[in-house]
């Protein structure tokens, strides 16, 4: 058995897990990955930070132009349709499953850590500060996006109050800001760190609620919404992957039992979730099995982009989405030196082009 599978028992099934304990496993690697980051271009004091040309990280960039080239405004989901269909085809248990999915997507569980604008406020190059930047725009999006749904469909003030005090009340909610807590708010994190726990919880902390709105597919109850579900999706997936280039920065990087544990323990917390009588008694055994079966898939997928091996060997069941949704668009970077011109490509409504900086003008 590898150091890495070795401690990804540590945590367990559920209950508390000693984060201090696993840490102290550990010691001498991380004190080691802790005096790397003041030498680590990505984090060295920059009195250029601000002042993005000539581009010096060529990778990053592209990976920002592409975060670029994928926007799209909360005006483009059309809810004409599910309004209508909300009052004549969807059933009680079809709006119990959208009011819980919303309700937790719209609540602020982790927006008080103020997770992009923290990873930003640390690595110094003006190529990863855009893209950061452009990252708090497009979650504000995600969150208007929210918001119209529940105003769209769900008209009862005391109904909406409901909602949001039951999803506040729900257990997984401690364990995820726990998470959050322990990789981000302690002095001792460490920046490598950060990032995988940023990745974790872009790529897998909202899966139960994007695919218990999307299991409803088929009814096409709720189109609209669906959509700006696949859409945000994408967002969180690229979100995730720009986390990865980053990491591809680093001279020093971490064990990949580090990697193993933060991952693994993401995916553990929304298994949870998935059991958890507030998402439970919604969902029938087939729904839940897929959805068990795409939170480690992506778990599997977060372990690969940090360079890891998989741990979870589920296959995706919602192939469907693999192009649409799950498709990697952010490079990393293969070589330290390498500064190839920048490409990019945009999405299907923007021509393609090509864009170069040299660093002399």
């Amino acid at each position: 058995m590898t150091q890495a599978n070795k401690d990804s028992t540590i945590s367990g099934t559920k209950g508390t897990i000693d984060y201090d304990s696993f840490l102290e496993k550990y010691k001498i690697h991380r004190l080691e990955v802790e005096e790397s980051q003041s030498k680590e271009p990505i984090l060295m004091e920059n009195k250029s930070r601000f002042v993005l040309m000539p581009i010096k990280f060529h990778t990053v960039y592209d990976g920002y132009k592409k975060r670029e080239a994928l926007f799209w405004p909360a005006e483009e989901i059309d809810f004409s349709h599910d309004i209508i269909n909300w009052g004549k085809k969807a059933s009680d248990h079809d709006k119990s499953i959208i009011k819980k999915s919303l309700a937790f997507l719209c609540s602020s569980v982790l927006g008080s850590f103020y997770l992009p604008e923290h990873i930003s406020s640390e690595v110094q190059i003006p190529e990863a500060k855009c893209f950061y930047g452009f990252e708090i725009m497009v979650e504000n999006i995600h969150g208007e996006v929210y918001s119209l749904a529940i105003d769209q469909l769900v008209h009862n003030t005391d109904e909406i109050k409901k909602m949001f005090k039951d999803v506040d009340n729900a257990k997984f909610i401690e364990r995820k800001k726990s998470f959050a807590e322990r990789w981000f708010d302690k002095e001792s994190s460490l920046f490598a760190e950060k990032l995988v726990a940023f990745s974790s919880i872009e790529a897998i902390f909202s899966l139960v609620s994007f695919f218990s709105i999307m299991s409803l597919e088929k009814k096409d109850i709720i189109p609209g919404l669906i959509s700006g579900i696949k859409l945000i999706l994408k967002d969180h997936i690229v979100h995730c992957d720009f986390q990865m280039s980053i990491y591809s920065e680093l001279k020093k990087r971490l064990d990949p039992g580090i990697i193993e544990r933060i991952v693994t323990e993401a995916v553990e917390i929304e298994l949870e979730t998935l059991e958890d009588d507030y998402f439970n008694k919604q969902l029938d055994k087939e729904t839940k099995a897929d959805i068990k079966n795409v939170i480690e898939y992506v778990g599997d997928r977060v372990l690969m982009g940090f360079g890891n091996q998989k741990h979870f060997h589920s296959a995706n069941p919602y192939d469907n989405l693999e192009h649409e949704c799950f498709e990697n668009v952010i490079p990393k970077t293969e070589s330290s030196d390498s500064q190839n011109t920048t490409k990019f490509s945009k999405t299907e409504k923007i021509a393609a082009s090509e864009i170069s900086f040299d660093d002399e003008f």
